[in-house]
């Protein structure tokens, strides 16, 4: 599977070379057509996102519970 990376790499080459026209990226054997700039730019958005996700893990603590006390 290709990486979060790999894949914005490939949207930036298609938005470079924008004419106008559906843009068929293949990745994996897997392809997807862009049919506009709208597509392309909001792909983009999602993989970075996914990109700026990955590997982070936060703990949210809501109430603080201390044994017996109340």
């Amino acid at each position: 599977m290709a990486s979060a990376a790999e894949i914005i790499a490939a949207i930036d080459t298609a938005i470079l070379n924008w004419a106008g026209k559906p843009v068929v990226l293949s990745e994996s054997g897997r392809s997807v057509t862009y049919r506009s700039l709208k597509q392309l730019l909001d792909a983009r958005t999602y993989y970075q996102n996914q990109q700026n996700a990955s590997g982070k893990h936060g703990v949210r603590i809501t109430r603080p519970e201390y044994g017996d006390c109340k």
